[in-house]
């Protein structure tokens, strides 16, 4: 295993590990805006890992990480980010086939080396800011070495 692929393990166990700690899974409380859009590396979509939304201000809410495929996202149904400000953490991954096992069976893609500074939210340059006047966001986060970029889809 070359040392990418063990950054990206390392980072889809922190993402998670945060969003279980956390508890991501459902909530009541303030209105959740849906997120969905894409993220690129170097003008390519991220074929398969995890973004992860971290708050800005710990008192401000839960960190989310949703799947990343084909180089697009969603919040599942009933989930989003309450307002605030949320640091970005993008994640790639090898993709696999439906129903292989990444232990023995091998990958249709390896993970995109995509820089690590995107996998930690204390070096990540992405952000995204939430109003409470949001109902839904389409934004498109734009990954490149050592500059990125995050804008509104529409």
């Amino acid at each position: 295993m070359n040392r990418s692929d063990q950054q990206a393990k390392l980072g889809v166990l922190w993402a998670l590990s945060i969003c279980l700690l956390a508890g991501c899974f459902g909530e009541n409380g303030p209105f959740k805006v849906p997120i969905t859009g894409t993220v690129e590396f170097q003008g390519e979509p991220i074929p398969a890992g995890t973004i992860a939304f971290a708050p800005v201000d710990p008192d401000q809410g839960k960190p989310m990480s949703i799947e990343i495929t084909a180089g697009q996202f969603a919040t599942p149904p009933g989930q989003g980010l309450i307002a605030g400000r949320y640091k970005v953490v993008v994640i790639s991954t090898a993709l696999y086939s439906p129903g292989a096992d990444p232990a023995t069976d091998a990958p249709l893609k390896k993970a995109i080396a995509i820089p690590s500074v995107y996998g930690r939210p204390d070096t990540s340059d992405l952000e995204i800011t939430i109003s409470t006047d949001d109902r839904k966001i389409e934004k498109q986060f734009v990954l490149n070495h050592g500059t990125s970029r995050n804008e509104n889809i529409r």
